[in-house]
């Protein structure tokens, strides 16, 4: 009876220390370090040639790639053209999303293109709940004038 108990007792401690090696946080396997917030722009989109006068207008998908929830959250788009007295500086609507999603966000330019030139143009997200900046994007976009 002792050997049988014994036998017993043996296998449960042999699983015990097995789960605590293997086991999800055990030394062998330690839970992995949250990430947080982590949004990313995934999509800008807009033309890459516009007219003078028009006023621009920009598509943005963005998306949680972190496993907590993004909280109070804004896209800045800028946009400056040959000099910086032809900037402008656009905030969208605060938006929050959780991990894993993807949302879609429009945002209209303050003021019209004023000059043929090349322009160029940056985004970024911005989440003051979670202390978080995205990497910036810059593109170009050239605009012509009017009938042209």
């Amino acid at each position: 009876m002792n050997r049988w108990l014994a036998g017993l007792a043996g296998a449960v401690i042999a699983a015990v220390i097995g789960f605590l090696l293997v086991g999800e946080g055990g030394l062998l396997n330690p839970k992995p370090e949250p990430k947080g917030a982590e949004v990313r722009i995934t999509a800008f989109n807009g033309p890459d040639y516009s007219s003078v006068g028009e006023v621009p207008v920009r598509a943005f998908s963005v998306y949680n790639a972190g496993d907590a929830a993004a909280e109070q959250c804004n896209i800045f788009w800028n946009l400056w053209g040959p000099d910086t007295s032809s900037a402008d500086s656009v905030l969208s609507e605060e938006f929050g999303l959780p991990p894993g999603e993807t949302t879609d966000i429009t945002i209209t330019a303050d003021a019209a293109y004023g000059t043929q030139a090349l322009w160029d143009e940056s985004a970024s997200v911005f989440c003051s709940a979670n202390d978080y900046h995205s990497p910036i994007l810059t593109r170009p976009v050239n605009t012509y004038a009017q009938g042209g």
